[in-house]
C-alpha cells in the first residue's frame, strides 16, 4: 500500500512552500479551498506574474504513476491569505 499525507497550507504574499521536495512521491494533488486566487511554481522565486494561476475551488495534479514529480511547489497570493489542501503519495 503506497503511503499518503494529507494537510492544509495558508499561502501568503511571501512564496509558501505547499509540497516539499520527496523522492518517493508518485502523485498529488493541491487545491485551492479558499475564495483567493493562488499562483504556484516550483521554487521560492515565484511571484504572481512568473506561475500558474489556480482559481478558488480548481486543483492541480503534480506526476502520475508513470511520470513523477519529485521537485518542491510553493505557492504564493497577491494579497492577504489563502487556504490549500493536498494530497500526495508514494512508494
Amino acid at each position: 500500500m503506497a503511503n499518503t499525507t494529507t494537510g492544509n497550507i495558508s499561502v501568503t504574499t511571501t512564496a509558501t512552500q505547499i509540497l516539499a521536495a520527496s523522492p518517493d512521491r508518485k502523485a498529488g494533488i493541491i487545491q485551492n479551498i479558499s475564495t483567493s486566487d493562488v499562483y504556484i511554481g516550483p521554487t521560492n522565486a515565484i511571484t504572481v506574474a512568473n506561475t500558474i494561476f489556480l482559481g478558488p475551488g480548481e486543483k492541480f495534479a503534480v506526476g502520475d504513476f508513470h511520470e513523477r514529480w519529485n521537485s518542491t511547489i510553493f505557492g504564493i497570493v497577491a494579497s492577504g491569505t489563502a487556504n490549500i489542501r493536498f494530497w500526495e503519495w508514494g512508494q
